[in-house]
């Protein structure tokens, strides 16, 4: 049998050539939007925040980052991510302190998780207030602390896995008077932006030595105080680096106060700057005046901070010789008591790396110490399992 088909005239051709010109130009459009789409959400789909209420959230379905959207290594608080990135929005109206607690539940590794804040409407994780993360597998609690200005601004909070990291957690904005300076929430209150701060006189003088920073103050009410923290003032915010609180003497109480910077790391000739805030028994504070300097450091060798192997209690350290001398390398505690330590002759020039065993030792906070006899460098751990 055959089927007899008709031929097709020219205008009719014609037609279904352009509808499928048209069909395949729309699909193209379609494939050109979905291709410059954003591969994660971005702030540009930013979930919004509310005040007050907890929510229950995960990081589970968010996808990988681009290099460029990535928060910086600066302040070295935080492990480099590359995926699982969520966003939220929020406005603030007028003065108020407010606090954004997320307690993560349970994490696939004991990374956690990070949080920045940034104020403003720009999508750029380079450009934060605030960071703050989280370092254990399990419930572990991030706070951030942070003062709006009178006009209302807009906020956007990046909340991201180390490496990767899947977590679930919940998450609360809420208004918080006074809370950044409690004694109960100092342990989190890594860094925070800057309020107006009565100044209190305190003789506060920094002098650079050994390859790291030395802050002395004196207070003549020190029985007034609570605490004290030591601060360095950033471009953006401030990082606390300290917290000393005030000892009864004999007769009396303490008066003079010094700081040794064993944590931050310095270029030759970068500046730096400090200040002092003191919390009273009400949990008011003061701030002494803020005190700028630059940087001398040892051009002999170079120690980097200390990160964590992947191995729990293990560490790793890099360290520059530019002189083939001999080094004694340390482990110390809180109380700068020397735990281990080993000589080596003759180190050669050039970069090593050393692995660090802590895994004999309690949570807690360490410290490496590379000394060549004349000159040491210090780099602070904080130990978390």
């Amino acid at each position: 049998m055959f089927v007899l088909q008709k031929t097709p005239n020219f205008e009719e051709m014609l037609i279904t050539l352009r509808l499928f010109f048209l069909s395949f130009g729309f699909l193209f459009l379609i494939g050109q939007v979905f291709a410059q789409a954003p591969a994660h959400d971005e702030c540009y789909q930013a979930k919004e925040l509310p005040e007050n209420e907890w929510l229950e959230e995960d990081n589970y379905q968010a996808s990988l980052s681009p290099e460029n959207t990535r928060p910086p290594r600066f302040p070295a608080t935080c492990i480099q991510t590359y995926e699982n990135d969520l966003w939220y929005r929020f406005e603030t109206q007028g003065f108020a302190e407010y606090q954004i607690t997320i307690v993560h539940n349970t994490c696939n590794t004991p990374a956690g998780l990070q949080a920045l804040l940034i104020q403003g409407e720009e999508c750029d994780t380079k450009k934060y207030s605030i960071q703050a993360c989280s370092n254990r597998k399990i419930a572990d609690t991030i706070k951030l602390f942070f003062s709006s200005p009178k006009e209302p601004k807009s906020w956007l909070l990046y909340i991201d896995g180390y490496d990767g990291t899947l977590c679930s957690y919940d998450l609360q904005l809420k208004k918080a008077p006074g809370a950044a300076y409690s004694m109960e929430n100092l342990a989190y209150n890594k860094f925070y932006t800057d309020t107006n701060c009565t100044e209190l006189p305190l003789n506060l003088n920094v002098k650079f030595e050994n390859n790291k920073p030395i802050l002395k103050w004196e207070d003549t009410e020190s029985n007034q105080a609570n605490a004290y923290l030591i601060e360095r003032v950033l471009k953006y915010s401030i990082e606390k680096i300290g917290v000393i609180i005030p000892e009864p003497l004999a007769v009396g109480y303490q008066e003079s106060f010094q700081f040794i910077d064993k944590n931050s790391l310095f270029d030759e000739g970068s500046s730096y700057t400090y200040r002092i805030s003191r919390i009273d028994k009400e949990g008011n504070r003061t701030c002494s005046e803020k005190i700028s300097g630059l940087a001398q450091v040892t051009r002999e060798f170079f120690v980097t901070e200390p990160v964590f192997s992947g191995q729990p209690g293990f560490y790793k350290v890099s360290y520059f010789n530019r002189k083939k001398q001999d080094y004694t390398l340390a482990i110390l505690d809180e109380q700068y008591i020397t735990l281990k330590s080993i000589k080596i002759k003759k180190l050669e020039v050039g970069e090593s790396i050393s692995q660090l065993d802590l895994s004999a030792y309690p949570p807690g906070v360490y410290y490496f110490r590379m000394s060549n006899g004349k000159i040491d460098f210090v780099r602070k751990i904080e130990k978390v399992n």
